[in-house]
């Protein structure tokens, strides 16, 4: 009605009723077709959009498994280092030992060898001394 009141819609007295009726009609039933034609697209692309936000939730859920299980690796890598570096510890002290005793050992050999070399001096000392004293063999030897 409206659209006759503004003059849009032409309604002519000579064609009858039912031939403006049937015009109507396969506009409002060309009209409907494109509304279905159209929920049908918008079906098929919510379809498209609910697979790829699905798709999209699989690719996150295994980049997440992926992520726990390099996060898995990391920290047995750490827990290695920390172990090697207990050992690496354990081994630096050991040597620090070794350093130590091979030290006070150099040091035992410089005293033992001037010990040797004052007891060789005093041993010469004493040949000379004893080579003074003439010995007669015929006397046996005192014993304490």
């Amino acid at each position: 009605m409206e659209a006759i009141k503004r003059g849009d819609l032409e309604v002519s007295l000579d064609k009858p009723f039912a031939a403006d009726y049937e015009s109507i009609r396969k506009d409002f039933n060309a009209g409907l077709y494109g509304i279905k034609e159209l929920i049908s697209q918008s079906h098929e692309e919510i379809n498209k959009g609910v697979k790829f936000v699905n798709d999209t939730g699989s690719c996150i859920k295994e980049t997440t498994k992926y992520i726990g299980e390099l996060g898995d690796l990391i920290e047995e890598v750490s827990i290695s280092s920390q172990e090697q570096s207990r050992g690496l510890n354990e081994i630096n002290s050991a040597m620090n030992e070794m350093d130590v005793i091979t030290q006070k050992n150099a040091a035992m050999v410089e005293e033992t060898t001037a010990a040797v070399h004052n007891l060789e001096r005093e041993a010469t000392s004493l040949r000379q001394i004893v080579n003074h004293f003439k010995i007669d063999h015929d006397y046996p030897a005192l014993t304490a």
